[in-house]
C-alpha cells in the first residue's frame, strides 16, 4: 500500500513515508488541530483480512495506550479509512537503536540505553503486558538520549492467555504458536510456549550482547539453527569479544540471557542495578543523556540540599518532621516525588510510607491520612514484613487496614470489637514504626496537611516527642494560607515542634528567570528562541511551575512553537505570542478549561465533586452513562489535554470493577 503526500485520513493529511513496521508501513502525517505531526501505523494490505493479524493490530494500539510512560511510544487513536485500519502515534525524532549500534556507543552510554528500556518493559510488566518483540528495530533513540519502546504489535496481556484452540479463540496467541523475530526470541517463544515477562527480558538481553560485542550470541546459518542455539546453548562471554566491558555489566547480561526463566532478573531489579552501572560519558561529541523523568525539573538546588540535610539527621538516629509548603502550584508534590525517588535509588532497603489528607473527609475520619501511609507499607514486595508485624504491635490499626476474618488474632478481633481509641491507638503505632525502622530506613509522606483532621495532627505531635527513641521522616506539604485562614490546629504544633528542634520547614517560592530558560531549554533542546521568550513565559506565569508548564505545553500545541530540521523556533513573533497568552493564572485554567468539548466539561465537573481523586463507576453513575465510555474519555483527557491521571483499578464493595483517577493537579479540581 502506497499513500500519496498530501492524502487526508480524516482530519490528518500524510507528509510522508517512514517506512514498514512488523504489522504495516508507517507515515509521518500533520495533525492540524493540534499542530504537531504524528506517525500513522497502517496494516499491511495482505493482512487486513487475517483475523488474527487485525486482532494483534489492535491490541498494538490497546496494549500500548494503557501505558503513560516517557519511554514507551505513546498511542493518540485508532482508526479505519479507505485505506484501512491505522494507529495514530506520536512521532518519534530520532535513530533505531541498530542504527546507534553502528556508532558502537561506549560502555555508560549502553548502560544508560539499557536502564531506559529496562524503565519502559518495568511499566508495561506492572500493567500485565508482555512485548513479546523486543529487538533494536523496536527501540528508537531520541537525539536528546530518550529511548522510546515502539511497535506492541505482538503485546499481550499476561492475564488473558488462551489454553489449546477450541475454535472459538479468535485468532488470539495460544501456546504452540511461535511468534517474534527469531534472532530475539526466548527459549518460551523458541518452544512455542506460553510466556511471560521474562520472555522480555531474555530478548532485552540479546540487544544489549549485540551492542556490546557486534555479534548475536545464538548465530546461526538458518532459523531452525538459531532456535536450535536459543535452546541449548551457552552464550560466549562478552568479555572474550570486548575486553573493555565491566565485569558487572557482563554477569548482569549473561544473567538476562539464564535459560530458566525464573533465574532471570524482573524489569524493576534492572533498573536499580543498570542505574548502579550509569556514569555520564565525559568525552565530547557523546550524545547527553539525562536522567530519564516523566518530567523536567528545574531550580530547588537548595531545597534538596535541604531535604538530602533532613534524611542524613534521621539516618544519624533521631527523627525529624520536615514540612514543605507552598502555595497550589507551586510544585510541592514534585520536590516531595523526586527527593524520595532519589533517595530511593540510594538507599535500596528504605521504606515509604504515602497518605493524603482529603478536603471532601476532611474531619469526618480520624486518622485518614496514617491508614493510607500504613496501608501503603503493606503493600509490594517487603509489605508481608509489615503486614506481619502489626497486628502484634498496632492491633488497632490493623483492625482498621484488615478485612476480619476467623484467622485473625484474638488481639486483633478484640481491637476491632471496641473500635479506635486515641490513648490506645498512639502508643501502638509509635511501637510499630520503632520495629519498622529498627531494620530499614523510615519515610512517612503525608500530602495536603492543611485538610488534615485533629486527630491526625495530634498524632504528628504525640510521634515527634518521641524522635530521641524514633528515627523516622515524617515530610509533610501543605498550604500556608490555608493553615492560616482556617485557623489549624497545625499551626500551633508546628511553631512548637520547631522551637524545640524536632520541626523544619522548607517554603518553596516561584521559580526564577534563570530557571525558566533551563526549562524551555530541556523542553526544546537545540533551539533558535530570542531572550525575549523566556522572559515573556516568565512574566506571565510569575514562575509558577505548574502553569509554565502548561503554558509552554500550550504554545506547543497551537503551533507556536515548531520544530524544524532537528531544531526548534517561533513560528510567531514575541508580541504576536504575547497577545494570545492567558492574563492570569486564573485564565489560564479557564482556558485549558475551555479548550475540552462540552461533553468532555460536564465529565470532569462530575469527577470534580467526588474529589481530587475520582472513579469511574462513580461518575458514570452520576451522569447515568457507560463507565466503559467514561473510562475511554478519561484516558483521551489524559493523554491529550493532561487534565487527570490514572491511579489504579479497585474493587468497589459491590464487587463491580472501577478505575481511578486523580486530577493532575488540585487546582483544576477547584476550578472546575
Amino acid at each position: 500500500m502506497t499513500l500519496a503526500t498530501g492524502t487526508r485520513l480524516g482530519h490528518y493529511e500524510i507528509v510522508a513515508p517512514l517506512g514498514a513496521g512488523g504489522m504495516g508501513f508507517v507515515y509521518r502525517a500533520h495533525d492540524p488541530r493540534l499542530g504537531r505531526d504524528v506517525a500513522i501505523k497502517f496494516l499491511a494490505e495482505e493482512l487486513l483480512h487475517d483475523a488474527s493479524a487485525v486482532e494483534r493490530f489492535i491490541r498494538e494500539a490497546r496494549a500500548a495506550s494503557a501505558l503513560n510512560h516517557p519511554n514507551i511510544v505513546t498511542v493518540y487513536e485508532i482508526g479505519e479509512a479507505e485505506s484501512g485500519r491505522f494507529i495514530v502515534m506520536e512521532l518519534v525524532a530520532g535513530r533505531t537503536l541498530r542504527e546507534l549500534a553502528a556508532q558502537q556507543p561506549d560502555m555508560p552510554v549502553v548502560a544508560q540505553l539499557a536502564e531506559q528500556m529496562a524503565r519502559a518493559l518495568a511499566t508495561a510488566h506492572a500493567a500485565g503486558i508482555v512485548h513479546r518483540d523486543i529487538k533494536p528495530e523496536n527501540v528508537m533513540v531520541r537525539e536528546d538520549g530518550y529511548v522510546k519502546l515502539v511497535d506492541f504489535g505482538l503485546a499481550r496481556l499476561m492475564t488473558q492467555t488462551v489454553g489449546p484452540d477450541d475454535g472459538n479463540s479468535s485468532g488470539r496467541t495460544r501456546p504452540g504458536m511461535v511468534l517474534g523475530t527469531v534472532r530475539y526470541m526466548s527459549p518460551e517463544q523458541a518452544s512455542g510456549e506460553a510466556v511471560d515477562s521474562a520472555s522480555d527480558i531474555f530478548s532485552l538481553g540479546i540487544v544489549l550482547y549485540e551492542l556490546l560485542t557486534g555479534l548475536n550470541p545464538f548465530a546461526a546459518d538458518s532459523p531452525i539453527g538459531i532456535l536450535h542455539a536459543i535452546l541449548s546453548r551457552a552464550p560466549v562471554a562478552l568479555s572474550h569479544l570486548n575486553r573493555q566491558i565491566p565485569a558487572a555489566l557482563e554477569a548482569l547480561v549473561l544473567e538476562m540471557l539464564q535459560k530458566d526463566a525464573e533465574l532471570r532478573p524482573n524489569a524493576v531489579d534492572l533498573v536499580k542495578r543498570f542505574s548502579d552501572l550509569s556514569v555520564r560519558p565525559r568525552t565530547t561529541g557523546e550524545i547527553a543523556f539525562a536522567l530519564p523523568s516523566a518530567r523536567h525539573t528545574v531550580g530547588r538546588t537548595e531545597e534538596g540540599a535541604q531535604l538530602s540535610a533532613a534524611f542524613d539527621a534521621v539516618d544519624a538516629g533521631r527523627g525529624l518532621l520536615l514540612c514543605v509548603a507552598g502555595e497550589p502550584g507551586i510544585g510541592k508534590t514534585t520536590v516531595v516525588d523526586d527527593f524520595l525517588t532519589r533517595l530511593a535509588a540510594a538507599q535500596p532497603d528504605l521504606r515509604i510510607a504515602r497518605g493524603r489528607c482529603s478536603e471532601r473527609l476532611a474531619g469526618t475520619d480520624a486518622f485518614l491520612p496514617f491508614v493510607e501511609a500504613l496501608n501503603s507499607l503493606m503493600q509490594g514486595e517487603r509489605g508481608h514484613a509489615a503486614a506481619h508485624v502489626m497486628p502484634l504491635l498496632a492491633p488497632t490499626w490493623y483492625a482498621r487496614l484488615a478485612p476480619l476474618s476467623s484467622g485473625q488474632t484474638s488481639a486483633v478481633a478484640a481491637a476491632a470489637a471496641k473500635g479506635g481509641n486515641n490513648d490506645r491507638m498512639k502508643p501502638e503505632i509509635t511501637a510499630f514504626l520503632q520495629e519498622l525502622s529498627r531494620t530499614a530506613p523510615l519515610v512517612i509522606a503525608l500530602e495536603d496537611l492543611h485538610w488534615a483532621d485533629a486527630s491526625t495532627v495530634e498524632l504528628i505531635d504525640y510521634l515527634a516527642t518521641r524522635f530521641d527513641t524514633l528515627p523516622i521522616l515524617i515530610v509533610v506539604t501543605y498550604r500556608p494560607t490555608e493553615l492560616l485562614v482556617s485557623k489549624h490546629p497545625f499551626l500551633p504544633i508546628k511553631l512548637d515542634l520547631q522551637g524545640r528542634g524536632l520541626a523544619r520547614e522548607i517554603l518553596l517560592g516561584f521559580l526564577s528567570r534563570q530557571d525558566v530558560s533551563r526549562y524551555i531549554a530541556l523542553e526544546f533542546p537545540e533551539h533558535d528562541f530570542p531572550a525575549a521568550f523566556p522572559e515573556l513565559i516568565h512574566a506571565k506565569t510569575e514562575g509558577s511551575p505548574l502553569f509554565m508548564a502548561d503554558l509552554v505545553g500550550d504554545l506547543r500545541r497551537r503551533g507556536a512553537v515548531v520544530e524544524e530540521g532537528g531544531r526548534w523556533r517561533l513560528a510567531q513573533s514575541v508580541t504576536d505570542i504575547e497577545k494570545e497568552l492567558p492574563e492570569s493564572v486564573r485564565s489560564m485554567i479557564q482556558r485549558k478549561i475551555d479548550s475540552v468539548s462540552e461533553d468532555d466539561r460536564r465529565l470532569l465537573i462530575a469527577a470534580s465533586v467526588q474529589g481530587y481523586e475520582f472513579d469511574s463507576a462513580v461518575v458514570a453513575k452520576a451522569l447515568a452513562t457507560d463507565q466503559a465510555d467514561v473510562e475511554d474519555r478519561f484516558d483521551a483527557l489524559e493523554r491529550v489535554h493532561a487534565f487527570v491521571r490514572f491511579e489504579s483499578e479497585k474493587e468497589l464493595p459491590d464487587r463491580s470493577i472501577t478505575v481511578r483517577y486523580r486530577f493532575v493537579h488540585v487546582l483544576y479540581q477547584n476550578a472546575l
